[in-house]
């Protein structure tokens, strides 16, 4: 997802708080996977219900190439729409999508909610260098076990 900053969004949580994140990032769409309707129609109940007018898109995330499709409009006077990206399709995601690329490592990557035990959900921003680092370290340790070693 170069040029993107990615926040996944828990299922498990309950609509109004996920719109609280697409809200407090700024979040410009909301990609769901093609394959899971479940996962979708949450996603449209945060639009429709909390965030109408914001683009509301399937992704096909399976290698075989057949991306989901539909639309829907949002009950509250916004419209989403959804529209079909999958590996079939030429270009990277970011270029399918029509996003900049990053032009250094420290470029914002991904935004991870807490759980607000104290208050409102608080976003923790890794760069695109932090989490290299962090999946070099993992790799590593991953290596290790392997080789039926300990760190």
């Amino acid at each position: 997802m170069a040029g993107a900053t990615a926040v996944p969004l828990c299922t498990a949580h309950p609509p109004k708080e996920l719109a609280y994140y697409v809200a407090d990032s700024n979040a410009v769409c909301i990609l769901a996977a093609a394959d899971d309707p479940k996962l979708y129609d949450l996603c449209k109940s945060v639009v429709d219900d909390f965030r109408p007018g914001t683009p509301l898109g399937r992704v096909n995330v399976s290698s075989s190439g057949s991306g989901g499709s539909g639309s829907g409009s949002s009950s509250s006077g916004g419209s989403s729409s959804s529209s079909s990206v999958g590996p079939s399709q030429s270009g990277s995601l970011a270029q399918r999508l029509a996003l900049p690329l990053p032009n250094d490592e420290e470029s914002e990557s991904l935004i991870i909610y807490t759980s607000g035990t104290t208050g409102l959900p608080k976003g923790a921003l890794h760069t695109h260098s932090s989490l290299r680092h962090q999946m070099t370290s993992l790799c590593e340790v991953l290596a290790l076990l392997a080789l039926n070693c300990s760190p």
